[in-house]
């Protein structure tokens, strides 16, 4: 009778463990940004591959907080699917939050992050090698880390403008 309960047991805590929902999900690895921010996929913490496709609008990714805190991005690895775009991509990446305007219809404001010490709500990435030194060195970086300060449920939506043709960049979040 001891083992016939050992073994139910065992069996009830081997299906606790590895029950659909009992671990935490993270998400895909590559993501491809949407130019709607509503149907923005959302990105979790870790490194994530966010593909963007030409186009002449802006383009979304969105990271929803776990907890309250500051969560630090790292913008790296822009790279073009083409000679033309490897040689020449320039990417602005704008962080927004979503909150209600005077007439109550949600929109995005801009949301201040800071980077070596500067606030800042936008910056740009670039592949070009003339940027690397100079007076557009701090403006135009191949990477860029970025914390922001966040409560638990807030969205941050990655917006994404100025792409030359498809082009990728990696995205890696912790918690600070």
């Amino acid at each position: 009778m001891k083992k016939l309960l050992a073994w139910i047991m065992f069996a009830v805590m081997t299906a606790t463990l590895f029950a659909p929902g009992a671990c935490p999900v993270q998400a895909a690895g590559n993501v491809k940004a949407n130019v709607s921010y509503k149907k923005a996929p959302s990105i979790k913490k870790g490194e994530r591959t966010v593909t963007i496709k030409k186009q002449k609008k802006e383009s979304y990714v969105v990271f929803k907080a776990s907890k309250k805190g500051k969560y630090v991005f790292t913008f790296s690895a822009l790279q073009g699917n083409t000679q033309k775009t490897r040689d020449t991509a320039n990417l602005l990446v704008t962080s927004c939050s979503e909150k209600k305007n005077s007439k109550g219809k949600k929109v995005l404001f801009y949301k201040l992050g800071k980077s070596s010490g500067k606030k800042l709500n936008h910056f740009y990435l670039t592949t070009q090698k003339q940027y690397a030194s100079g007076k557009l060195a701090k403006r135009f970086t191949a990477s860029r880390t970025v914390t922001y300060s966040m409560k638990k449920g807030e969205k941050l939506y990655l917006e994404f403008y100025g792409v030359p043709g498809n082009i990728s960049l990696k995205i890696n979040v912790k918690k600070k």
